[in-house]
């Protein structure tokens, strides 16, 4: 599936790609490099495409792990070895032909996976810097939990978003940051807009998962005067394959949750000043910015 997304990716020519977390399933060295080969395809990290940490990129213990530096929070820390080596901390924020883009580290936490997303309170430090550094300049938030989840079919606890006290803090910051207006997140598999009446500049933006169906990614295409993001299906055989064998997952239920109740689920239109924006080096066709996503 992710052979299949980066192919497809670098036919809508898209010159950015943002893989919200959950880079494997269980952060195990040999899967986080294989996803790493596939990702190079596309082009070179921290130029071309760009990585966050989900849960289950958590550090984890036992022996598979145990050549690993020592997790901040517990056992070792294989996802930060592979995509954050030295020193540097496992979240940042770079421009991008004008566009501020911040990756978050949604599971800067002890835990097991199965809990509330959260963010150190350094990251959170921060994270607030950043915004007021670059309030008015057109910015683009990306990290695996969402910050709100609304509209699902099934129930929703606590571990589908960042914690809630982190999260009201963070939509507070948005309201102070003029140019905010895309938080792109993954995590509940399906694809989902929402607009909190906390930040209602901010589009929030849930992104199937690439593993299963509906199996793809959301191409984001930036202008000066506004921007259109449009859900694209990974169209390689084996993956239009497994597409079609996973729909039938939640007895067949599974494509009215992840596909998105609505088209504006998956694809909008949206008018908002972006001044700043310049056309991006052609290392790829195009000028969109790819934002897939492997797993949940």
């Amino acid at each position: 599936m992710l052979e299949s997304l980066v192919e497809d990716v670098k036919r809508v020519g898209a010159r950015y790609l943002l893989a919200a977390g959950d880079i494997s399933a269980e952060a195990l060295p040999v899967d986080l490099s294989r996803a790493g080969q596939l990702l190079t395809r596309f082009g070179d990290y921290r130029r071309d495409y760009f990585v966050a940490r989900g849960n289950h990129d958590r550090a984890h213990t036992g022996d598979p792990y145990a050549s690993c530096r020592a997790g901040q929070w517990q056992g070792n820390d294989c996802f930060h070895d592979a995509y954050f080596p030295g020193i540097e901390p496992t979240y940042f924020s770079t421009d991008l032909s004008g566009l501020h883009v911040i990756g978050l580290d949604t599971y800067d936490k002890a835990g097991n996976g199965g809990d509330p997303g959260g963010m150190s309170e350094q990251q959170m430090a921060w994270f607030r810097r950043d915004l007021a550094a670059h309030r008015d300049q057109p910015t683009l938030v990306f990290g695996h939990h969402p910050l709100v989840m609304q509209d699902s079919a099934f129930p929703i606890t606590a571990s589908n978003t960042l914690d809630q006290k982190q999260a009201a803090a963070i939509l507070d910051q948005y309201a102070k940051s003029p140019g905010v207006f895309l938080h792109h997140a993954g995590h509940t598999h399906r694809n989902h807009r929402t607009v909190s009446p906390s930040a209602p500049r901010v589009v929030h933006q849930e992104v199937a998962a690439a593993k299963e169906y509906p199996g793809g990614f959301s191409l984001l295409r930036l202008h000066e005067e506004g921007y259109a993001l449009n859900f694209y299906k990974s169209r390689g055989e084996l993956a239009r394959r497994w597409s079609e064998r996973s729909r039938q997952e939640i007895q067949g239920y599974w494509p009215q949750f992840a596909l998105g109740n609505n088209v504006s689920d998956r694809n909008i239109v949206v008018k908002r000043d972006l001044t700043g924006l310049r056309r991006p080096s052609p290392a790829h066709p195009g000028h969109g910015n790819g934002h897939g996503r492997r797993n949940g």
